[in-house]
């Protein structure tokens, strides 16, 4: 993945990492247990979606998310990184990547049927 820094033009690449556990937790909260033993969830690839936004939008969402006061959700802060009279706007970026029907690999496949977390969600592949 490769993203521009605010201050260059130059890409620098970063890595996401999550740990397995995490994986098997999250598939275990948003698909829940198994209500009987004939029930399956069947797996036969996965699609992976990333969306990433420049500092500016983060900024932006950071200053509108803040809540306090008595006027709390009647008044917002204006955020602008145009310059200008009477200049009102966001100027920033954003990026999407997808990669569709990626294969699941036997020692996954195998790591989601047999763990402790995921046992009881009946995946089959």
């Amino acid at each position: 993945i490769s993203t521009f820094t605010p201050s260059t033009t130059t890409a620098r690449r970063f890595d996401v990492y999550t740990t397995n556990k995490g994986i098997y937790q999250f598939l275990y909260a948003k698909m829940q247990p198994a209500s009987s033993s004939q029930q399956y969830r069947v797996l036969d690839s996965v699609d992976m979606f990333l969306y990433t936004v420049g500092i500016e939008f983060q900024r932006y969402k950071d200053l509108n998310a803040n809540k306090g006061g008595v006027t709390a959700d009647e008044i917002r802060p204006y955020y602008t990184n145009l310059k200008g009279q009477n200049v009102m706007g966001l100027f920033s970026t954003k990026a999407s990547v997808q990669r569709l029907n990626l294969a699941i690999g036997a020692a996954t496949q195998d790591s989601l049927k047999h763990n402790s977390i995921t046992r009881s969600l009946n995946i089959v592949f």
